[in-house]
């Protein structure tokens, strides 16, 4: 009981601390932090032109508190000199509200800050700005333009989503990736400018606008899914930083008639579907098979031509291949496993095994089958360790593959489910010696026995494309 009444006492404490306080004016919901306080919105409605003190009972206000003025029938608001932080939701779907005039120390916009301000035509954001959250000016259905600072390090997901008005837009910013669906379904956007030093744009971002050229961008290294689908683009000549194009990046591009891409880009096979687009590629490139191995219109490049240049690194199209969901690559550009890569790979399972060394792996088990799942490493692989039944001897079952998006991509999804899975349904239902006769049959790309707390394991590696 005195634990309880102790307990409730603090939770009293806790709300009091967390309440809403009014400030002296009578006007205002405030909270103070030390010698700053944050306005969580007005005792009464505010005006329709509201302006936002500097200062409260002679603290700064640094901050607008998340959902302080969401759905309010405010036309235009001044936000104080010293303010740092406006909150999630703060200005959300007030459909009223026409102009924003930022103070020159605001450092964040959270997420849906002024989602759904279907009034708002022109911001200028400050210099000061470091983050824009999520959706922060989502569905803003008047916004004709936007320039986003040099100052911004933290760019979020659907940030000017949905922005039907929205013609041009200047994204300045520090940040390497534009994340997906920035300007998802923002019709009317014919100019963009983006950060020279972006790598990646992610998925759907430019899905469903109006935009006629491909940004120059000499640093990119990805095109995302649908990232350019449905756009107006007529030509590209792709930089020859780009590693891979994901999938329908450039689909339902009705005046795409032309592209050119270097012998290092990698695309996947449905990057251009319903585009009427001819695709100029270097022969014996992986654009080039695409294009043969899905019937594409496409012509040869001479050798020597811009784009003729060597391929990346395996690691460097893993990295942005492995997010695809499209098996082209599959063996087609993946080094095969060997049998000293195997050897190695049976040493770390028994080395693992006989040590219980195993919490960096996917891994269950039971009194009679273990299974180990590697996703991470120089190729993936699974294993299973089966005690003998009586009948059967021990034995381990690998299946690996060699190292292609696809293959990373399948093994991830394997041991991300693993743990959910019971190790005895692993065991077939027609009892071990029926796989393990099975196995026999199998193309062995390495086989042998070792030694596992003094019991002897026959050891079968097969690669899961040979069968």
């Amino acid at each position: 009981m005195k634990k309880a009444l102790a307990f409730f006492a603090i939770f009293c404490a806790s709300v009091l601390l967390f309440a809403e306080r009014t400030d002296s004016s009578g006007m205002y919901k405030v909270r103070y932090r030390g010698d700053n306080i944050i306005i969580l919105g007005t005792v009464s409605a505010p005006s329709e032109n509201l302006v936002l003190p500097k200062e409260l009972d002679g603290l700064c206000v640094t901050e607008i508190a998340s959902g302080a003025f969401q759905e309010s029938e405010i036309v235009s608001v001044t936000l104080p000199e010293n303010l740092l932080k406006i909150g999630d939701n703060a200005f959300s779907e007030c459909s009223r509200l026409e102009s924003v005039k930022f103070g020159n120390k605001v450092q964040e916009i959270g997420d849906e800050a002024f989602e759904e301000c279907t009034s708002l035509k022109n911001i200028s954001l400050p210099e000061s700005l470091v983050k824009i959250g999520d959706y922060a000016f989502f569905d803003c259905t008047s916004l004709e333009s936007i320039v986003v600072p040099e100052s911004v390090e933290k760019f979020g997901r659907n940030v000017f989503r949905s922005c039907t008005s929205l013609k041009k837009a200047e994204i300045n910013g520090t940040f390497s990736e534009l994340p997906e669906r920035t300007f998802y379904y923002c019709s009317a956007l014919e100019k963009v400018k983006l950060p020279e030093d972006l790598i990646s744009i992610e998925e759907e971002a430019f899905e469903d606008t109006a935009i006629s050229e491909f940004p120059q961008l000499e640093k990119i290294e990805y095109i995302g899914y649908g990232a350019f689908k449905n756009t107006k683009i007529t030509k590209i000549r792709f930089p020859l930083s780009l590693r891979y194009i994901d999938s329908f990046a450039f689909s339902d591009c009705e005046l795409l008639d032309e592209v050119f891409i270097a012998r290092s880009t990698h695309i996947s096979s449905r990057a251009f579907d319903f585009s009427p687009v001819l695709l100029n590629v270097f022969r014996d490139s992986q654009a080039a098979k695409v294009c043969e191995t899905e019937d594409l219109e496409y012509k040869f490049l001479a050798e020597g031509d811009f784009g003729d240049v060597e391929e990346f690194s395996d690691s460097e199209y893993y990295r942005y291949e492995g997010f695809s969901y499209d098996d082209y690559d599959d063996e087609d550009f993946a080094e095969k496993v060997s049998e000293e890569q195997l050897a190695k790979l049976v040493e770390d399972i028994v080395l693992r095994e006989n040590t219980s060394k195993t919490s960096d792996i996917a891994y269950i088990s039971s009194d009679e089958v273990h299974i180990g799942v590697f996703s991470d490493s120089d190729f993936p692989a699974i294993y299973e360790l089966f005690n003998s039944d009586g009948e059967t001897p021990n034995f381990i079952y690998i299946v690996y593959a060699s190292n292609s998006s696809y293959n990373n991509y399948l093994f991830s999804m394997l041991a991300e489910n693993l743990e959910e899975d019971s190790p005895d349904e692993y065991i077939p239902d027609s009892g071990l010696s029926y796989l393990y006769e099975k196995i026999q049959n199998y193309t062995l790309g390495y086989t042998t026995k070792v030694i596992i707390n003094e019991k002897e394991y026959e050891v079968f590696c097969t690669d899961i494309d040979e069968d």
